[in-house]
């Protein structure tokens, strides 16, 4: 389920257990599972008769999580820098996203950007879960540069001659 919670009966595990007389009861000692029992567990399966006897065994329960993880994710801005690289992290992008156990990893396929990716770029997003499951979707990422040039001058002497034009000299 998505929960993150599964449960079994009795009638799940028993395959036909009987007494040569008459069963008074069968039951097992775990019956839901959550998210912290993924992977192989073992309970105990008690069939027990009406003189008092029993058995017990044990009996595998391979808990599987199938859910994939839930993206929310938002489109964003990436600034440059004075140095023109700009960068991003999973925190920008991610926006809320989830998953019916716990998310262990969040991954970009690209954090670095600089002056030649300005405008509109696509980033895969990608989320995997403590079970495996992987959940990918592709994010816009407008690199922008908001830095204005840095202007250097220097001051030169314009000298005019009888011809009607100019020869520059340095100050």
């Amino acid at each position: 389920t998505t929960s993150g919670v599964a449960s079994l009966t009795t009638s799940t595990v028993n395959k036909g257990s009987y007494d040569n007389c008459k069963l008074d009861s069968v039951t097992i000692h775990k019956s839901t599972f959550n998210c912290t029992d993924l992977g192989v567990n073992q309970i105990l399966l008690k069939v027990k008769d009406n003189s008092g006897n029993q058995s017990l065994q044990y009996v595998t329960v391979n808990v599987i999580d199938t859910v994939m993880p839930i993206i929310n994710y938002k489109n964003v801005n990436c600034y440059l820098n004075s140095s023109g690289i700009g960068k991003i992290s999973e925190q920008d992008v991610n926006n809320g996203s989830y998953d019916n156990c716990s998310i262990v990893s969040y991954t970009l396929s690209q954090q670095v950007f600089d002056c030649n990716e300005m405008g509109t770029n696509f980033v895969t997003f990608s989320i995997k879960d403590k079970a495996g499951n992987v959940t990918s979707q592709s994010v816009k990422v407008t690199v922008i540069d908001t830095i204005k040039p840095a202007i250097k001058v220097k001051n030169v002497s314009l000298y005019l001659n009888q011809y009607g034009y100019s020869v520059l000299s340095p100050s």
